[in-house]
């Protein structure tokens, strides 16, 4: 599931989730938007928090879809 696919279904602000993970508020963005590989320790605690809901998988495929659009 996409990182912000799973913050709407949850109802939780980008504020919310980003005090859970640890990070900030634009570096999740980064995130969501596939700006930004998150390290593998954040890439854990974002799977954490969601409860598995959003892999390590899924963060990388929505860097992936990101950066294919760029070539």
């Amino acid at each position: 599931m996409e990182l912000e696919e799973y913050l709407i279904s949850r109802k939780f602000t980008r504020i919310e989730f980003s005090k859970m993970v640890g990070v900030t508020v634009g570096g999740l963005g980064k995130y969501i938007r596939g700006e930004r590989m998150p390290t593998l320790q954040i890439a854990r605690a974002i799977e954490n928090a969601s409860n598995g809901k959003v892999t390590i998988d899924d963060l990388i495929e929505t860097w992936r879809k990101k950066n294919e659009k760029l070539d």
